[in-house]
């Protein structure tokens, strides 16, 4: 009788780590694929854009990545730590990009006053 209910014991044990282990593997490739995502399309996102992936940033790492921390062997806890620091570097890329296309603007407007000016003959009597 206790032989089976060891037994029992052991099978649970084992399932609920194939369990975890199949759950981590999911969070691991969730977060792969949502980093491909933004990576492919970051230069396009508008701030809505980003408080959406913001969101989703936030669940993986308050939820998932809490949940399997202790559990990520080292090489997929270097790997997570690679995802997080992309992110974090392409939402800095982001902000790069504004700007500059706002520099361009500013560049743009005051080519245009000067231009604006410099042709207005009546300025030079």
């Amino acid at each position: 009788m206790h032989k089976l209910k060891y037994l029992l014991v052991v099978f649970v044990v084992l399932l609920m780590s194939a369990c975890t282990s199949i759950q981590k593997k999911s969070f691991i490739s969730s977060f792969d694929t949502f980093i491909s995502d933004v990576e492919t399309n970051y230069k396009t996102y508008k701030e809505k854009d980003w408080e959406e992936a913001d969101l989703i940033y936030k669940n993986l790492m308050d939820v998932d990545y809490v949940k399997y921390q202790t559990s990520l062997t080292d090489a997929e806890n270097s790997h997570v730590n690679t995802l997080i620091g992309k992110y974090q570097a392409l939402k800095l890329k982001s902000s790069l990009f504004g700007i500059k296309n706002q520099l361009q603007n500013v560049i743009q407007q005051g080519t245009t006053i000067i231009d604006e000016i410099v042709s207005d003959t009546t300025l030079l009597k």
